[in-house]
This record gives structure tokens, C-alpha cells and sequence, in this order.
């Protein structure tokens, strides 16, 4: 029998007979992307010495810091078992090292690893913009998959895991689109909503792919800790990407998904697919009924709490140096991204100037004077210093902060100008490169389509978006428009073009 206790946004102490395993634990009082983030609702209340010995091993989905807590970990010993997904980009192992941690396993899909009679097998999704991974364990008589942020293809988790008696899901948003961005109010409003409504589908197909007994969704929302932030702590009951966990229980209950609503503190026991809750009613209610109250007074004590790094007159002093230097090396050794991101982008800093970066010109990072541009950023000088302290600069640190805003002149998006800030050291850059150009040869793979009215069209097998398998998973709308269910692309079988996201590939065979 399986013994869960739910520790708050993606963490869980999963127990199985004398097996004790921690999955993701986050109780820093500093919150994550620098200082922004914090768990929803409070669950500092169960952080103690205990929760971290005797296990037989801490699960690391990916190195996002709400899931990659070194705070929590620094209270743990140094010789507990560390599994983590084998990923090409090295840098949540790099990190668990440094913090001297000496047993560290790396798995992948194809490994199995057996521990006091239960199952582990730890999935990776590695792609070039981004890695995750989920975690499935088996004690032979039930299933408990908790997938947290995993956005895998659907019929491959299929095929790996079967069906599965507990989904442990995110069911929320973690992105900053479209909230960063200098839309009206009707249009955000509008693309807030889209938002919403797809990460609800996405944790329905989940739920149905899986043919999943019982659901609980968890891995968010987050609170901001930031004033400029607050709206996005609010409207999470109608159009605020942020969904609310309440919320998205009901969602899945009135899709006839066994869907569950927990709180940390709430213990789960599963055996043989049945499901018993111990669940404080009182307290939910008090977090959801009362949510504004509750939201006041929880900032109050995160603000009591809390350190906010802040950057030091050097190191401001010495950002757009590092940044124009690392932008041009990048554009020196890019075999692929520079080529795709065709157009200028103004960077404004603030007291430290606006620039253009234009890969078009052989000097590409040069003072604003008054050219065009098609994207634009506004970044905090002081957040982003903090960025260069890592070995590892990723603007996703920055951007999930919320903390910045954007303005796209055609308002169409370019994976490739955020993977390229994301991985912005040279040796994570490289790397996504190479996996980039390992997933472009499958993006050649084409299928027969077989239309509504009979005809038969060569489409090429995986969305351009995140490589998921539409023969496998894509389905024909009423619109006669080919969708891919993971998050919603609808391209026209008449052109082949992304309708709803301008400037993308086309799915038909060249």
C-alpha cells in the first residue's frame, strides 16, 4: 500500500512498506527566480529535520529551483541517494555535486532501478529549450506516476508507463506568457483565457491517456511576492493562467475524471486503485473560500521572512559588458538560432541605456538610436546581475519572475531568441544546438493524413512546436484543421501554416 503525504507545490513523501522517498521538496524562505515565487498555500509548517533522514532516496525532476531547492537540501545528508533524470545538460548534476552530495544516480526511461520491492523508473523529456522529467513507482499492485511539470508526449508516456492508479500532475501555469506582455486589457484578457482553457485540456488528455483512476492535481500556482506582480495573484477564478487547484479538481471531476483536492498536510493511502483523503476541511476552506484574506495575511509572513539578493554597484557596472560579450560569442559559434531570429530586439535597461541586438549586422549589439525593431524587452538591471552569478545563465530565471515586460511588433513568437537566452553560457548554448539539430531530422518524418473528405495528405509526423506525434496524437477539428492536444496548435490543411501561431513551420511535405 502506498502512504503519500503531500509537502506543498510539486513535493510529496511517497511511503511503501520500509520505503521512504521524497519527491521535489521547496520550503526556502526565499521562494524561487529570484525571491518571486512562493508555495500556494503555505507549507512551511511541515518543513522539520525529520522529513529529510531515513530516506531511501530524494527525487530532482529538473533543476527549476521550486523543484530544485538547495536551501532544503543543504539540511539533508550528504550521503542520501539522489535520483535524477540522465540528461545531456549536465547542470542539475554539476550542482547536486558541488553541494557535495556523493551518491548520485542518473536514470533514463530505459533503466529500471528496484528498491524495497517497488519499481522506480524515472522518465526523461529533454528537448532543446527545455529538460523535465517524471517519476513512476510500481509496488506490483499499483501504479502512482507523478508526472509534476512533464510535459512528454502523451502516447510515448503511454507506451512507457501503461495505465496508472495515481496521477500526480501540475495542472497550472508556469510561463510568463502573455502576462509580461503590453497587451490591452481585452487582448490579454483574451490570450489569458486560450491559456487557461489549454492547461486544462492538457491535464484532461493526461488523465484520459493514462486511463488514470484517481487524479490530484498539485504543482502549483504559485504566489507573488512582488507588488507590480499582485494582479496575477488575483482573477484566478476566471481568466488568470495561474489556475487554482479547487478549480481544476472540478474540472477534471465534471469530465468524469476521480479527481482529488489536497493541501500540504493531506496524506493519501492507494491500495488496490482504491483511494482513501485525509484532508483539513476547515483549512481548505479558510485557503480557498477565504482566498483573499488568506493571500494578505500569507504575504505578511513571507515578507517577515524573507532576504532578497540584490546586486552589488560592480556587478551592475559590469552587465552590459558581459551581456554584449556573451551576446557576440553566441553569434560566433550559433550554427542554428541566429539564422532564425531575423530581426532586431531592443533591450531596455533602464539607467543602463536601450539596445539593439540585430544578428543581420556584423556588429550586433550596438547602442538605440532610433531603429525599428520587432521584439523588445525591459529588464531590471539589478534582477538581471543576479543572472551572471550563476555558472549557468538562464534567463527562464528571470522571465518566470515575472519581473520584466516584452513587446512583440507582430506579436508572433520565436522559440529560437528564447532558447538562445535560456541557454545563454556558451556550453549550455552548444548543447541545445546539438539537440536541436538531432530533432530536426525527425522533423523530416512524414505520415499519410487521411482528411474528413476522403483526401490524403503527406504531413509531417511531429509539431514544429515540441516535437509531439501527431499521427499518433493529432486529431481534425470542425474547422477541418489538424491540432496538436498538448498545447493546442491548429494547423490548416489547406497551407499547412500554424493558424494560431503566425511564423511557425508548415506540416505539409516539402
Amino acid at each position: 500500500m502506498f502512504e503519500l503525504q503531500y509537502i506543498g507545490h510539486a513535493g510529496w513523501l511517497i511511503k511503501n512498506n520500509n520505503l521512504k522517498v521524497l519527491c521535489d521538496p521547496w520550503f526556502s524562505p526565499d521562494g524561487a527566480f529570484l525571491s518571486s515565487w512562493f508555495p500556494f498555500p503555505n507549507n512551511n509548517h511541515l518543513f522539520a529535520s525529520d522529513l529529510l533522514f531515513d530516506l531511501d532516496f530524494i527525487y530532482i525532476s529538473h533543476a527549476h529551483e521550486d523543484h530544485f531547492d538547495k536551501w532544503t537540501l543543504k539540511h539533508a545528508d550528504r550521503k542520501t541517494p539522489i535520483l535524477i533524470p540522465r540528461f545531456k545538460d549536465k547542470t542539475l548534476l554539476t550542482e547536486l555535486k558541488k553541494m557535495n552530495f556523493d551518491n548520485i544516480k542518473e536514470m533514463c526511461r530505459a533503466d529500471s532501478h528496484h528498491i524495497k520491492g517497488i519499481d522506480i523508473k524515472i522518465i526523461e523529456d529533454e528537448g532543446f529549450f527545455d529538460n523535465d522529467s517524471c517519476i513512476m513507482l510500481d509496488d506490483g499492485q499499483d501504479r502512482v506516476l507523478n508526472l509534476n511539470d512533464c510535459h512528454i508526449d502523451f502516447q510515448d508516456l503511454k507506451n512507457l508507463v501503461g495505465d496508472i492508479d495515481l496521477l500526480l500532475l501540475q495542472s497550472s501555469s508556469a510561463i510568463w506568457w502573455p502576462c509580461a506582455y503590453d497587451y490591452d486589457s481585452k487582448t490579454m484578457k483574451k490570450n489569458c483565457k486560450t491559456k487557461k482553457n489549454n492547461i486544462l485540456k492538457r491535464t484532461l488528455q493526461y488523465s484520459k491517456v493514462l486511463n488514470a483512476k484517481n487524479v490530484i492535481p498539485n504543482a502549483g500556482p504559485p504566489i507573488f511576492i512582488d507588488d507590480k506582480n499582485e494582479y496575477w495573484n488575483h482573477n484566478r477564478r476566471q481568466h488568470n493562467p495561474f489556475v487554482m487547484m479547487d478549480d481544476s479538481v472540478e474540472y477534471l471531476n465534471k469530465n468524469d475524471i476521480q479527481s482529488h483536492l489536497v493541501i500540504p498536510g493531506s496524506t493519501v493511502n492507494l491500495s488496490k486503485s482504491l483511494i482513501s483523503l485525509e484532508v483539513n476541511h476547515k483549512q481548505v476552506s479558510q485557503i480557498y473560500d477565504n482566498y483573499d484574506h488568506y493571500l494578505t495575511s500569507y504575504k505578511s509572513y513571507i515578507k517577515n521572512r524573507i532576504s532578497t539578493p540584490s546586486a552589488t554597484h560592480k556587478e551592475t557596472l559590469q552587465l552590459i559588458p558581459k551581456f554584449a560579450a556573451q551576446i557576440k560569442t553566441l553569434k560566433k559559434i550559433s550554427k542554428f538560432y541566429v539564422d532564425k531570429i531575423k530581426f532586431p530586439i531592443l533591450f531596455d535597461f533602464k539607467d543602463l541605456g536601450k539596445w539593439v541586438v540585430d544578428f543581420s549586422k556584423e556588429e550586433c549589439f550596438f547602442k538605440y538610436i532610433d531603429e525599428s525593431y520587432n521584439y523588445s524587452f525591459v529588464f531590471e538591471p539589478d534582477k538581471v546581475c543576479l543572472l551572471f552569478r550563476d555558472d549557468s545563465v538562464d534567463f527562464e530565471k528571470y522571465f518566470l519572475s515575472l519581473n520584466f515586460s516584452c513587446h512583440r511588433e507582430q506579436d508572433e513568437y520565436n522559440e529560437y531568441l528564447f532558447a538562445l537566452l535560456k541557454n545563454f553560457d556558451t556550453k549550455r548554448f552548444m548543447l541545445s544546438e546539438q539537440i536541436y539539430a538531432q530533432e530536426t531530422n525527425a522533423l523530416d518524418e512524414t505520415y499519410e493524413l487521411v482528411c474528413k473528405n476522403g483526401n490524403k495528405l503527406d504531413i509531417k509526423r511531429y509539431c514544429p512546436h515540441k516535437m509531439v506525434d501527431l499521427k499518433k496524437n493529432g486529431f481534425i477539428n470542425e474547422d477541418n484543421e489538424l491540432v496538436c492536444p498538448l498545447h493546442a496548435w491548429r494547423f490548416s490543411l489547406q497551407t499547412g501554416e500554424c493558424v494560431n501561431h503566425s511564423g511557425q513551420n508548415n506540416i505539409f511535405k516539402k
